[in-house]
């Protein structure tokens, strides 16, 4: 279950979250014009913080925005979670363009909108369930590997997903799958190989993928349907679900729709993990 906080961050200032106000010209509201990092929190504390951060810092330069303050942003999150008093959840991050009038050319003198809010959610120690997917068509844009706000491609196959009678959606470039909708995936081969999807500019370079392949011996190998229709074991992973087990593509089941001995594997290092790096 996730649950708002009661104060944001705007630049840096600590706001109850109704008082909180973005004027209407900023960009990042006008064009989408703003990157973004979602971040667990556990036990208080931001996880895989210099990731994420790193991965924010080339995102805000890959849309050609000015060199941004990254200690100043971690310092707000770490207020935000310490006044609202998070010990386990999500820190979202948001960084606009700023405010101007509305015009396609890059303003050159607008300062950033820094947004931050937290909410609360506790990660689940066992992994009891998982979910009934279905294929989608790429329509995104053709940098997915900038965390750009810029999302209506993706919701729009996640809610086609889900009027269609699935959970979510796996996109693909032709045969070829690239990720879920907010999620990268990985599988288990009839080899017992854990595999996952190398990155490119088609897709997120996740900072939960990253941290499992940390963890666990990992090929990166270019995945098609076929190969995902086969798999002993399919699952996605992001900050919000590290191990999410897919028991279902279309018509057919997955591990004949019961959760695999690797992913509640790679789970329960996962929190293995959270507990020894977080808890002093």
């Amino acid at each position: 279950m996730f649950l708002s906080m009661d104060f944001v961050c705007i630049n840096g200032e600590l706001l109850p979250e109704n008082q909180a106000l973005i004027p209407i010209n900023d960009r990042g509201l006008q064009f989408g014009d703003s990157v973004y990092e979602v971040i667990m929190v556990f036990n208080g504390k931001m996880v895989d913080q210099d990731w994420h951060f790193a991965r924010l810092n080339e995102s805000i330069q890959a849309i050609y925005m000015p060199e941004q303050n990254i200690d100043s942003m971690i310092q707000d999150c770490h207020l935000l979670i310490a006044k609202n008093k998070l010990s386990h959840g999500y820190v979202y991050l948001q960084v606009t363009r700023g405010c101007a009038p509305r015009q396609h050319e890059i303003p050159q003198n607008s300062k950033p909108n820094i947004i931050v809010s937290t909410t609360q959610k506790i990660l689940s120690e066992n992994l009891i369930d998982g979910i009934k997917v279905c294929f989608s068509q790429e329509s995104r844009w053709k940098h997915r590997n900038i965390k750009t706000c810029s999302l209506l491609a993706t919701v729009l196959l996640k809610h086609k997903a889900l009027i269609d009678g699935y959970d979510d959606t796996i996109i693909c470039d032709e045969d070829e799958v690239l990720e879920g909708s907010r999620a990268n995936i990985f599988i288990v081969d009839q080899k017992d190989r854990l595999i996952t999807t190398p990155n490119d500019n088609r897709l997120l370079p996740g900072i939960t993928k990253r941290r499992i392949a940390n963890l666990h011996k990992v090929t990166e190998s270019k995945i098609t349907k076929i190969d995902l229709l086969n798999a002993k074991e399919v699952f996605l992973s992001s900050s919000t679900n590290p191990v999410k087990p897919i028991l279902q593509i279309e018509d057919t089941k997955i591990n004949n729709g019961i959760v695999g001995p690797m992913a509640k594997k790679i789970h329960n290092n996962y929190m293995l993990w959270l507990n020894g790096a977080f808890y002093e």
